[in-house]
C-alpha cells in the first residue's frame, strides 16, 4: 500500500495540552479577559492557567507525510509514554 500518496486523514478530535502561560495583556487580546491572573510567590511573576495549546484541531486534514513528521518530533519530546 502506497501511503505517502493515498488519501489525506482527517482528524475527528481536537487534542492539546492544558499549560501555563506568562500573563501578557499587551501581546494577547484574550489574557485581557482574564481577571485574576494567578500570582506566582517564587518569581512574583503573574500566570493565565488552563490554557489549551493546541497539537491538533477537530476536521484538520493531513497527508501521510505531515503525519510522519508530527510523529517524528512527538517522539523527540521527553515523553514518558
Amino acid at each position: 500500500m502506497n501511503k505517502a500518496e493515498g488519501p489525506a486523514r482527517t482528524t475527528l478530535s481536537s487534542y492539546g495540552f492544558l499549560v501555563t502561560e506568562p500573563h501578557l495583556p499587551e501581546q494577547f487580546d484574550a489574557h485581557n479577559e482574564v481577571k485574576r491572573p494567578w500570582h506566582d510567590p517564587l518569581d512574583g511573576r503573574k500566570y493565565v492557567k488552563n490554557v489549551i495549546d493546541w497539537l491538533v484541531k477537530k476536521v484538520s486534514v493531513f497527508k501521510e507525510t505531515e503525519l510522519d513528521s508530527a510523529s517524528d518530533e512527538l517522539k523527540g519530546r521527553n515523553n514518558p509514554c
